[in-house]
């Protein structure tokens, strides 16, 4: 899955869940294995709320949570979803 941000930070989820976090210039930001993705709607603001969300694929609109084991990430809004 490659998941596009406002910002242009680019998010790419393989098969394995192996998430690689690309700047808008291309440049690779982070690697980590991904064992949560969650969309997150514009009201929800502190980490507590979102640790209460579900996990689901990302939505154009939204923010998205992706969380590793020692790392995690929001984003700015999500502007396009490729399976």
């Amino acid at each position: 899955m490659k998941i596009t941000t406002e910002t242009g930070s680019v998010y790419i989820v393989d098969d394995y869940s192996m998430c690689t976090k690309n700047n808008s210039q291309g440049e690779r930001v982070d690697f980590f294995k991904a064992f949560a993705i969650k969309p997150v709607p514009d009201e929800v603001t502190t980490l507590a709320e979102i640790y209460e969300l579900p996990t689901g694929n990302p939505v154009v609109g939204q923010r998205v949570y992706i969380s590793g084991s020692s790392i995690w990430w929001i984003s700015t809004q999500v502007v396009s979803v490729e399976e």
